[in-house]
């Protein structure tokens, strides 16, 4: 167990800065005023835990399609003894930030898909990347899940009581007319923000010096953009598993489309709910309606998928745990590559 599991003082450290540097020229410094602690003190505890292994960077979390960015979730039942190298085919692609091999937990469902990951790519150029990766994987078939609708995501966790908290917010696929319009400047500030920020006093100062852009102008803008929604916060993301969250599992049902707003509902309102969405169910995984839960070990994630199952309504739920981790990364948006492709 980390030692995070049992300071609460680091604890209540992670759980802040997890929740969002403040938007203001000295961030670190409101910060410390919260927790009774130097600028300096702050900005030493987080290179700290960077050190540990215990956060995997501190940047701006985007919302892909805000940013003009669409994503799906697809899936293959890839032979066992080939696994490995077909995941590895992902390592190098930037579209793809999350690969795992996921196993079927009670059931008997022998085709069920175990190499899972995520592609976010622009939206001009989706079709044909999804297409590329569904020629690559020949002669794996390639399951397409693409989100109806996101019900719940935002995924805070407290490392000091091993609790999970998280917001929740129902919103439908965006359509292109919510999507930011993005000018060569504003892709210049994503693209510094994106990977992890320096830590530095004036941080932001820093990243609009390299902009070339004063420091009150970009405040503003990610002030902007985090009221439409385009930027979620700047924040410490965590290494789970570091943190003593060792077990994630992704729950499935097949719901009613004529009640599947009602139980996405009622699933996001469960509190070890980290993920909720809707998903279009296809013939070979008939499910369409998706949650993640994460827990310490796996005992205690099967005791959750029970519990969540009960306080929302569903019946019949299937869960696939993660057995093995190939990749995990933030986006990567606005590459010299996917610029290029963008039409003019």
């Amino acid at each position: 167990m980390h030692d995070c599991m049992t300071n609460p003082d680091l604890g209540a450290f992670l759980w802040r800065i997890q929740q969002g540097l403040p938007l203001e020229s000295s961030p670190f410094s409101i910060i410390g005023s919260e927790l009774g602690l130097s600028e300096s003190s702050v900005i030493d505890k987080i290179s700290g835990l960077f050190d540990k292994g215990l956060i995997r960077r501190v940047g701006g979390v985007f919302d892909s399609r805000r940013l003009g960015y669409s994503s799906t979730l697809c899936a293959a039942r890839v032979d066992v003894n080939e696994l490995a190298k077909v995941a590895s085919l992902f390592a190098t692609h930037s579209g793809i930030t999350h690969s795992y091999e996921r196993k079927l937990l009670g059931s008997t469902f022998a085709e069920c898909p175990n190499l899972w990951f995520t592609l976010t790519a622009p939206a001009e150029t989706f079709a044909s990347s999804v297409e590329a990766l569904r020629e690559s994987l020949r002669p794996y078939p390639l399951l397409d899940l693409p989100a109806i609708c996101r019900f719940k995501l935002q995924v805070l966790f407290r490392a000091a009581d091993m609790g999970v908290e998280n917001g929740s917010e129902v919103q439908p696929e965006i359509s292109p007319a919510g999507t930011e319009k993005m000018d060569s400047t504003d892709m210049e500030i994503v693209r510094n923000m994106q990977g992890s920020v320096p830590l530095v006093a004036r941080l932001y100062a820093e990243i609009a010096g390299r902009v070339g852009i004063s420091e009150d102008d970009l405040l503003l803008k990610l002030r902007r953009w985090n009221i439409s929604g385009a930027l979620r916060r700047v924040a410490a993301i965590l290494r789970h598993r570091r943190a003593g969250y060792s077990a994630n599992g992704m729950c499935v049902w097949a719901v009613p489309e004529n009640r599947i707003e009602e139980k996405g509902h009622r699933l996001a309102a469960v509190g070890e709910v980290t993920h909720c969405y809707a998903r279009a169910a296809v013939r070979e995984f008939p499910y369409n309606l998706f949650a993640m839960i994460h827990a310490g070990s796996e005992e205690e994630l099967c005791e959750k998928r029970e519990q969540t199952e009960r306080e929302a309504g569903l019946v019949d739920g299937r869960m696939l745990l993660s057995v093995r981790e190939f990749k995990k990364t933030s986006p990567v948006f606005f590459s010299a590559e996917s610029v290029a492709a963008r039409p003019s």
